[in-house]
């Protein structure tokens, strides 16, 4: 397997095929720097890189969302929009490289309701949950749509995932813990012919006011016959709330 296509399988989740550059400055999950905590701002929550994790069907869920939208995602709060950008760090989540877009952002009417964007494809059931969300990514019209399919568990949270991008697929199973903080994804899914499998672990280091988490470190191990692989990054999410 080619880098090419392990970096495509990587940065698969979350509707991840937008890439916008930016600088990366590595502040906000550097050190010391990280620790500091400000009333009415950011609050900080220092995890280990591998929390213990908890089956999905025995999570106790604690969190409140305004939508099942707003749950689908993982937002709480009166959530306008929400943007995701990730940056290579070291294991202890100390930025080593540039700032890329890991999904198209997102926005929500003051109800919650996931506002459909030109081009985007959103399926429902009968419940009116989310089941996928699909897109086509500009320049990569032949390829038609990529994007995420999603189950629940008996909490209403996002039980499995399947990803579909550019060159290959995965389905993943979420694990959360006792507070309901995702904190694992195990996927599986084929690449350019070859099969593997691809570990997520979530390390939360900053939440704000509203309990959303602003900042994490993921591990990410990758394994197939071919090829064996392990990368941290540091996850960085705006979120924009109704006033």
């Amino acid at each position: 397997m080619n880098k090419r296509y392990l970096k495509t399988v990587l940065m698969s989740v979350s509707l991840s095929c937008l890439f916008a550059f930016v600088a990366c400055t590595g502040k906000q999950a550097d050190g010391d720097g990280a620790k500091d905590s400000v009333p009415g701002s950011d609050s900080t929550q220092v995890v280990p890189v591998a929390p213990e994790a908890k089956d999905s069907a025995v999570v106790k869920e604690e969190k409140v969302y305004l939508s099942d939208d707003l749950h689908t995602y993982d937002l709480m709060g009166k959530v306008k929009t929400s943007k995701s950008e990730a940056c290579p760090c070291d294991a202890n989540g100390n930025a080593t490289g540039e700032y890329y877009s890991v999904e198209d952002p997102l926005s929500f009417s003051p109800e919650g309701q996931l506002e459909v964007k030109k081009g985007h494809n959103v399926k429902r059931n009968k419940d009116g949950r989310i089941t996928s969300h699909h897109y086509i990514v500009p320049g990569e019209e032949w390829f038609g749509e990529i994007g995420d399919s999603y189950s629940y568990n008996d909490h209403g949270a996002v039980k499995k995932i399947t990803t579909i991008g550019l060159e290959n697929y995965v389905e993943y199973e979420a694990e959360y813990d006792a507070s309901g903080n995702l904190v694992k994804l195990t996927g599986a899914g084929s690449a350019e012919g070859d099969d593997y499998t691809l570990e997520k672990v979530f390390a939360i280091q900053q939440t704000d006011g509203q309990g959303n988490w602003t900042v994490r470190v993921v591990k990410e191990t990758f394994k197939s016959e071919t090829y064996n692989n392990t990368e941290y990054s540091l996850e960085k999410r705006t979120i924009e709330y109704y006033k």
